[in-house]
């Protein structure tokens, strides 16, 4: 495999359900960070976290037909991981009052395309295809984060292709209330560890609105590297990135 290319790619339409390759991913079976992200880890100035990967049982064995995909759905689950202070696991119908209340914070929104918030209107539009996301593309998602000590929901992390480019992307939206807490940091380093570990991917980036000091400040500490301007989503946007092995 050439180096960068990831072995993840898009589920597609008429495709079964199975995976390429293999991610070392047993439902389950509780592991930590490995060495290799323990030295990452190190480097890049934080702790590691220890993290559980499996499946979430509340989508064991569901299997169907999304009616707005013409196409097979993939029947693994979204692998949910487990860090120190987070809980990481796919997002589910109930859950779309609190993308709702997300949304609409324009504190959260400030960096987002045109920085507008959105309506309930438009995330009822919206909130669907967060739940199609990893039925679409093998082993990537969006992570709904809760706090383990309170169960509060806090925002999400994502592990996806970045817009239309075949670039594997972490991303992440918080609520103000965790902000400067460390659980951006916390929560980027599960996915970095889980798209390197057990996906082997061989790159993965970051992009920012380059006023997003905060969100940069976020990327930098798990190791990404600042590699100046990129074009995603149609913008002009801060691209940091980190190799497997740096």
């Amino acid at each position: 495999m050439a180096p960068g290319k990831s072995r993840v790619r898009p589920h597609l339409s008429g495709e079964s359900g199975v995976r390429p390759g293999k991610s070392g991913v047993r439902p389950d079976v509780p592991h930590t960070v490995s060495t290799e992200a323990r030295r990452r880890s190190r480097k890049a100035g934080s702790e590691p976290t220890s993290r559980k990967v499996g499946s979430d049982p509340a989508f064991a064995g569901k299997v169907g037909s999304d009616p707005t995909f013409s196409g097979s759905v993939v029947s693994k689950p979204t692998p949910w991981l487990q860090t120190l202070r987070l809980d990481l696991r796919e997002f589910v119908p109930a859950d779309v009052e609190d993308i709702v209340r997300l949304d609409a914070d324009p504190r959260v929104m400030k960096y987002i395309a045109d920085g507008c918030v959105h309506s309930r209107e438009e995330t009822l539009a919206l909130f669907p295809r967060i739940l199609r996301y990893p039925r679409l593309y093998v082993d990537l998602g969006i992570w709904r984060a809760s706090r383990r000590d309170t169960g509060a929901f806090i925002g999400w992390f994502s592990l996806k292709y970045a817009g239309k480019s075949s670039d594997i992307e972490i991303g992440y939206r918080l609520l103000p209330d965790a902000w400067g807490l460390g659980f951006a940091t916390e929560g980027a380093a599960a996915m970095r560890d889980y798209g390197f570990d057990d996906l082997g991917l061989g790159r993965i980036i970051g992009v920012t609105h380059p006023g997003n000091r905060a969100s940069q400040h976020v990327l930098r500490k798990v190791g990404m590297v600042d590699e100046g301007w990129g074009r995603y989503y149609d913008t002009r946007l801060r691209l940091f990135a980190i190799e497997s092995g740096a």
